[in-house]
């Protein structure tokens, strides 16, 4: 069976939230199913082009357990193709 490649992005104001429905669950919801083959391609870029906000990757995602979440920086951000282009 095919390896599964979930391939996200987000914008620097949605990545520092708080809210308990905000990214984090998103990511804990992804992570918690049962099936194993897959990897999740997360890539942030440094600063966001639209509004030069920095991207500051919290200790949630750092440190995050699973080992199929895979955290990639990126110098330059491509807009919503960001999402799809590194992986």
């Amino acid at each position: 069976m095919s390896k599964v490649i979930l391939s996200l992005s987000t914008i620097p104001s949605r990545l520092k939230s708080e809210r308990p429905e905000g990214i984090k669950s998103c990511i804990d919801s992804i992570t918690n199913q049962d099936y194993e083959n897959y990897e999740i391609h997360f890539n942030i870029p440094l600063i966001n082009k639209k509004t030069q906000e920095e991207y500051l990757i919290p200790e949630w995602l750092e440190n995050h357990p699973c080992d199929h979440l895979k955290v990639f920086r990126i110098e330059e951000d491509y807009g919503s193709v960001t999402k799809i282009f590194p992986t």
